[in-house]
């Protein structure tokens, strides 16, 4: 039963054929990587506009008291 499973016969031509899908699976991810990216690096430039915004309030609001 075990020398069962451990013979694998590769069928090269199903392999070959196979391989568009796997490309464009890893694609997909690839892309789905670059927008989690991109998206994670938009947030952290929006949170740093609003601190630089929020730290330049109340600078002014100290030099007014």
């Amino acid at each position: 039963m075990l020398f069962n499973l451990l013979a694998i016969e590769i069928n090269v031509e199903r392999f070959v054929s196979s391989l568009p899908y796997v490309g464009i699976g890893m694609l997909g991810i690839f892309i789905v990587i670059g927008i989690i990216i991109i998206a994670t690096m938009a947030l952290i430039a929006i949170e740093n506009k609003i601190k630089a915004s929020k730290k330049a309030k109340e600078e002014v609001n100290q030099n007014e008291q």
